[in-house]
């Protein structure tokens, strides 16, 4: 009898164990996995007691995908530098979703990114269809036969235009300008009736980028520009000298902002609210909450958007929006790249997800006219939520958006003008050009700001070029024109 209950209590023990062993490895095996998320430094702030990893719309978004999620975002400084070291940590974040152009040929070069292929063709079925991912976007996701990121495709219809004082076109008799000889003119005369104005501000990109009045007229408002069957680079062409000795011709005569070399947004939007300057070009984001800061500030001034100076084809427009926002990636060292891709299968394939992302709940952060049209509450204008909808975003979402949160009236009337197209917005990596793309940019903006501002004369220009070709700006550009030539 005893042999007996020490048989059966054994026996006991060696059940409880085995249940035990069973029900732990079943708790083991229901922990959600963590992916950490990266994306990049455009971020809202948050309310107190919140943060990126600590808010309502993190916490749905792990209940509805089942994974712990960890953002990390990425560096204001140095961003890419600091991105290229994390991804070859050892301990990488699972998915990276916007990454820019920029960013990912020169991460495809250092090899740090994963091979979708396989995970694309087995369960990426919603990324096939034409109305999610449309087919000519693919090709810019491709280096070496492999695919390396989903584009995404952009959403932002225009990259903003110029701006200009009417009361001070009116004041002066004169009508809105067209031509770059009508722009000067203005200019002058704003000087001329106010001489302690500021006739045009902006920051470099502004003054002679995408947006800027006059770098159309200059066929400079993109850098790879298709010319007679061929690509140019326009940095290094007859027009865009002659387009920076004009800027430079503003500068010395004070009609362009002394300081533009060293503006940032904030003084320039200080400079526009103290009703000192009279043109000046903009993206649309700025403008809601600085067009009526001025208008309190200035009673009966007001800023009207205006076309920027006509070409010599007799078009006016500035750079075209880019086809693709960015690129959603996986890191190739990262330890959960199926779990990642299914992340952003479940994101991209659930329209539940992304209203409730971008709007939030009916009734509560927005209400729906009989049009459709979404207008937030308060509740849904104190949302942060722009690191969440930018992992997978669509045009429709970013349009609503800019409807809900008042940014139309200053964003639908610069649509007009998104006109010129860079040729390398649809390539994949270029070798030749991604070894040397930043080098040329840095370049560009060194030699270009000292003729502009005086620091050099126009005669430097030729330098340049000649620092151009020994960068490999050349070599890169013989490498897009065989990239080119292979489309047609």
């Amino acid at each position: 009898m005893k042999r007996f209950l020490v048989v059966t209590l054994m026996a006991f023990v060696v059940a409880s164990v085995g249940f035990a062993a069973a029900a732990a490895e079943q708790e083991a095996s229901s922990e959600r996995i963590t992916l950490t998320v990266w994306t990049n430094s455009n971020m809202e702030a948050f309310p107190p007691g919140q943060d990126e990893n600590n808010n309502p719309i993190h916490a749905y978004l792990e209940e509805k995908t089942g994974y712990k999620l960890h953002w990390l975002i990425g560096s204001q400084e140095n961003a890419l530098a600091k991105l290229s070291l994390l991804l070859a940590s050892g301990d990488p974040p699972d998915l990276l979703s916007p990454i820019s152009r920029q960013f990912f040929g020169e991460l495809v070069n250092q090899r740090v990114l994963y091979e979708l292929d396989e995970l694309i063709e087995k369960r990426g079925s919603i990324f096939k269809r034409d109305d999610v991912v449309p087919a000519g976007l693919w090709l810019a996701a491709r280096s070496g036969g492999h695919t390396y990121g989903i584009p995404q495709q952009g959403a932002v219809q225009s990259l903003g235009g110029p701006l200009i004082r009417k009361d001070w076109l009116d004041e002066a008799g004169l009508e809105v300008p067209t031509t770059i000889e009508d722009f000067y003119n203005v200019l002058q005369a704003f000087k001329t009736m106010r001489p302690e104005s500021i006739p045009m501000t902006g920051d470099t990109n502004s003054v002679r980028g995408g947006i800027s009045p006059f770098a159309g007229h200059f066929n400079a408002a993109v850098i790879y520009a298709e010319s007679n069957g061929k690509v140019i680079d326009t940095r290094v062409t007859d027009d865009m000298k002659e387009f920076l000795g004009f800027l430079a011709r503003l500068v010395r005569e004070e009609l362009l902002d002394q300081e533009y070399v060293i503006n940032k947004g904030k003084n320039i939007k200080e400079k526009v609210a103290g009703g000192k300057v009279g043109l000046f070009s903009s993206a649309p984001w700025g403008l809601r909450d600085l067009l009526p800061a001025f208008e309190e500030k200035n009673p009966g001034g007001k800023y009207i958007f205006i076309a920027p100076a006509i070409d010599k084809n007799g078009n006016a427009g500035v750079r075209e929006r880019n086809p693709i926002r960015g690129f959603a990636t996986i890191a190739a060292d990262s330890k959960h790249p199926d779990e990642a891709f299914d992340f952003l299968v479940k994101y991209a394939s659930s329209r539940e997800i992304q209203d409730f992302v971008s709007y939030g709940v009916e009734g509560v952060h927005y209400n729906r006219d009989s049009n459709g049209i979404i207008t937030a509450t308060e509740a849904g204008a104190a949302r942060k939520h722009n690191i969440y909808y930018v992992i997978w975003n669509t045009p429709d979402a970013h349009l609503m958006r800019a409807k809900m949160k008042g940014f139309w009236p200053v964003y639908e009337p610069t649509f007009k003008y998104s006109l010129y197209k860079d040729v390398t917005s649809y390539a994949p990596p270029i070798a030749d050009l991604e070894a040397v793309k930043t080098q040329l940019a840095d370049l560009t903006d060194e030699m270009f700001d000292k003729i502009i501002i005086g620091a050099e004369p126009l005669s430097a220009f030729d330098e340049y070029k000649r620092q151009w070709k020994q960068l490999g700006g050349q070599k890169a550009l013989d490498a897009v024109n065989a990239w080119y030539a292979s489309t047609q």
